[in-house]
């Protein structure tokens, strides 16, 4: 048998009251928890692709193509 942990139980009451004023309807222990595993994928995989971004401006787009940018 699993014993249950308080700080989970205390999460599960968090989500229950966010999500329940949201959706209007009262959701079961395992779809909050499907719902908060859910939201926290997403959000990870949004900021691994936040990391794996590289942002190029004028001047690293000049220095990558082997000549100094150009001077106006």
């Amino acid at each position: 048998m699993k014993l249950k942990h308080p700080a989970n139980d205390n999460e599960i009451e968090r989500a229950r009251s966010l999500w329940q004023r949201r959706l209007g309807e009262p959701r079961t222990d395992i779809e909050l928890r499907e719902l908060s595993a859910n939201l926290t994928g997403f959000f990870s995989i949004l900021a691994e692709w936040g990391r794996n971004a590289s942002p190029v401006n004028d001047n690293d787009e000049a220095r990558t193509a082997g000549s100094e940018p150009e001077v106006p």
